[in-house]
């Protein structure tokens, strides 16, 4: 045990003496929450007797001492290692992916509290969304009164390096932002991926997910969350959304989200 605090940094074991964990039967993670499809990761702050039993089971992998994890669906983990920075493991617990802005404990956690002092992540009832409002994580683009965000989250637990397959899921939100837009439906969409590889044959289909989004002054945000399994550690999309007046269905407009990275380098939080 005293090889082991010695391990790790004073600063972490300052931070555990007055703030040591959260009750893993709460419902809401100190590290917020993220969902797609039928994974759900809600990332609560462990107990430093958990978090000791979690590092013994993984003693094999090297050092990993994990302070943060999720217990429903989807498993996610923060861990320190061996040099004190923030990590993610890949699903092998092999390979790790450092964390953006994880070069020290501290260091990762002032840049989160900021980001939640400043409205980086949504509160959505009493629960932090992991999804960043930070257009270096995906992109916001304003055409005709219509905002369209979206944002990008890597997933290295779901992820195999040597496989070269990486999961990254994200969030997209269509919103109205003119008091004076016509009612308006989203009628179809293109997505065009490029990768190391280049360009990828376009995806053109009806509206989004099934379901022809109306926006109008007053209406609720259109919100969703998917996935993408890919082959590289960089892709860029580009995506155009095709919508019409209700009044006038022949009257047509585009909106042309603004190129947007899954890029593992980044995209890692």
């Amino acid at each position: 045990m005293e090889l082991l605090l010695n391990q790790l940094p004073d600063e972490f074991l300052t931070f555990m003496k007055f703030h040591d964990g959260q009750i893993l039967t709460r419902k809401f993670g100190f590290f917020g929450w993220f969902q797609f499809y039928h994974y759900q990761a809600d990332i609560q702050f462990l107990t430093f007797k958990k978090a000791l039993e979690i590092h013994w089971k993984l003693k094999s992998h090297g050092f990993l001492f994990p302070f943060a994890v999720s217990i429903s669906s989807c498993q996610s983990f923060f861990f320190l290692n061996e040099r004190g920075q923030v990590v993610k493991p890949y699903s092998s617990f092999d390979d790790v992916c450092q964390v953006r802005n994880g070069e020290s404990f501290m260091g990762f956690m002032e840049s989160y509290m900021k980001d939640l002092k400043i409205g980086t992540h949504d509160l959505i009832s009493g629960q932090i969304s992991r999804f960043s409002n930070n257009d270096a994580m995906g992109s916001t683009t304003i055409t005709n009164g219509i905002k369209i965000q979206i944002s990008v989250l890597f997933v290295p637990e779901l992820s195999d390096v040597r496989g070269k397959l990486y999961i990254f899921t994200y969030r997209l939100k269509i919103s109205c932002v003119d008091d004076s837009l016509r009612k308006c439906r989203l009628t179809t969409r293109t997505w065009r991926v490029y990768d190391e590889h280049g360009p990828h044959s376009p995806v053109h289909g009806p509206g989004v997910i099934g379901e022809y989004p109306e926006m109008y002054p007053g209406c609720d945000v259109f919100e969703y969350q998917s996935c993408s399994r890919l082959g590289t550690q960089l892709v860029l999309w580009k995506v155009l959304y095709n919508l019409n007046y209700v009044s006038e269905p022949t009257d047509e407009f585009s909106c042309e989200i603004d190129e947007f990275r899954f890029d593992v380098r980044t995209s890692c939080v």
